[in-house]
């Protein structure tokens, strides 16, 4: 199996000390590279495996992808691949909403494997993988999820409606960068086993919608710029979610 990858460095302008004084502009170049080769059986099999085998969703506007995402017992399984190829598999186990362990593979091209295996044991966060580091635990409720994988963020959400709690923040581990972000989250309960919480971070304002037990039924990313992730079009899991959105739009007065 063979890998390509296309590299450009766009530029603009240069200069420099003109001969009498004063600075010469000229135009800089354009430098590009096309690498194509062989990749081994083992890498080809990281780069074509399969996405866990679960229930599916599509993610447009922002960011495009197919999701799938399994859940058993405390265990969520799940992945999404890009169209630029990039595939991100994920296996994690919780505990009353609390991230006992999360597993993490991303291949992309010719870039090597990223691993990630997080834990937490003695006030700190230890992972592992292709590199390994050990973080303090902040004081804020705290979770483990990375961007995009809006399942793994979920049960920390369901058990914060739980408590009972409004507005609060929440610090989330993302694995792949090995970086701390806060969230300003509200969660309420919309109808039935269904909640609906709002994520914000920075400039960036979500909508989740999922169910009390931590099972992600719908992402809208409001602010600034669209995106949305739901349930393949003819699923019952998409018909479900229709007939919940018009529900809650019939209650607030919309059409």
């Amino acid at each position: 199996m063979s890998a390509r990858q296309w590299w450009m460095d766009l530029r603009g302008t240069a200069g420099f000390p003109a001969a009498g004084g004063g600075e010469d502009i000229v135009p800089a170049g354009l430098l590009s590279s096309d690498t194509t080769r062989l990749v081994t059986a083992e890498r080809a099999r990281q780069l074509t495996r399969a996405l866990p085998h679960g229930d599916s969703t599509f993610s447009s506007g922002g960011m495009s992808g197919v999701h799938t995402v399994r859940e058993e017992g405390g265990a969520v399984e799940s992945g999404f691949v890009r169209p630029d190829g990039m595939v991100i598999t994920v296996r994690a186990a919780y505990r009353d909403g609390r991230t006992v362990r999360y597993e993490m593979l991303a291949t992309e091209g010719l870039q090597e494997p990223v691993r990630r295996s997080v834990h937490a044991a003695d006030a700190r966060l230890h992972v592992g993988g292709s590199r390994d580091t050990v973080v303090p635990l902040p004081e804020l409720p705290w979770a483990v999820a990375d961007y995009g994988m809006h399942e793994h963020l979920a049960p920390a959400l369901a058990r914060l409606a739980r408590n009972g709690h409004g507005p609060a923040l929440i610090a989330v581990y993302r694995p792949f960068p090995m970086r701390w972000d806060t969230v300003e989250v509200t969660v309420q309960p919309l109808r039935g086993p269904v909640l609906l919480a709002s994520v914000r971070q920075g400039d960036v304002l979500e909508v989740v919608l999922l169910e009390k037990d931590g099972t992600l039924l719908y992402v809208e990313r409001v602010e600034p710029s669209a995106f949305y992730r739901r349930p393949r079009t003819g699923t019952e899991q998409a018909k479900r979610l229709d007939a919940l959105v018009a529900e809650v739009l019939r209650a607030a007065g919309q059409p």
